[in-house]
């Protein structure tokens, strides 16, 4: 069952071949992937053969690596004062928390095609197959269940998580921040589907009913079908 693109009840769009009529469509696709917009609700096109997630921020990263730098001169500083190891201590954490902080945020590509779901990361790639049912994706709210009930206003992250084989939730680089928890979860449940919608419609996946929980978190699973329930997904 697939959850609508502008509610919650729009038939699914498998078995048809998508138009890309519109120019800010076209702008999206380079050759034959296309480079997904979280803010668009409309089907993917099956002309494509490979979805492309952009991560991460140069500048973001530039900003972490210059705080990394301005650390590690401080601790140069401090050790060539001979000042306190306490100073010399804060610095180095510093130094190496915003160097990997840097890393972390520096600009990477997620890919999904035929062959499944390829998720970059600093020292490896991960490699998954496609999923066998919509309830695979899941959108992780980054608030903890005991926070849920806390004003609309607080800013939280939801991502979307493609759940392993082995219940493991895998981040496919698609995050959306703001107040708003009802709107955020419904345009990251809108991209979880445009994804699954794609690969069926392509023929590289098929919906079996075969469900996988989440491994050894009992209160994401409890919300994470709680989802399923919003959405018609179970």
């Amino acid at each position: 069952m697939s959850v609508s693109y502008t509610t919650e009840t729009l038939p699914s769009i498998v078995g048809q071949v998508v138009p890309t009529k519109s120019e800010s469509m076209k702008s999206r696709i380079k050759g034959a992937d296309y480079y997904i917009d979280c803010q668009d609700d409309c089907p993917i096109p099956t002309t494509v053969d490979r979805i492309v997630i952009k991560k991460g921020s140069r500048a973001s990263a530039g900003l972490f690596f210059a705080f990394s730098v301005l650390m590690l001169s401080a601790f140069v500083t401090s050790a060539f004062r001979g000042e306190s190891s306490l100073l010399l201590t804060v610095a180095t954490v510093a130094t190496v928390v915003f160097a990997f902080a840097g890393i972390h945020f520096l600009p990477r590509k997620n890919f999904i095609s035929r062959d499944g779901f390829e998720i970059g990361g600093f020292l490896s790639t991960k490699c998954l197959p496609w999923p066998t049912s919509r309830t695979s994706f899941f959108v992780h709210d980054s608030r903890t269940a005991s926070r849920l009930s806390a004003s609309s206003r607080q800013v939280q992250t939801l991502s979307v998580k493609l759940i392993s084989d082995a219940g493991k939730q895998i981040p496919l680089g698609i995050s959306f921040t703001g107040p708003n928890t009802h709107e955020l979860e419904r345009q990251a449940v809108i991209q979880c589907s445009r994804i699954w919608d794609w690969g069926v419609a392509r023929g590289f996946t098929a919906d079996s009913g075969h469900y996988v929980a989440l491994n050894g978190l009992g209160k994401q699973q409890v919300l994470r079908m709680k989802q399923e329930d919003r959405y018609g997904l179970r």
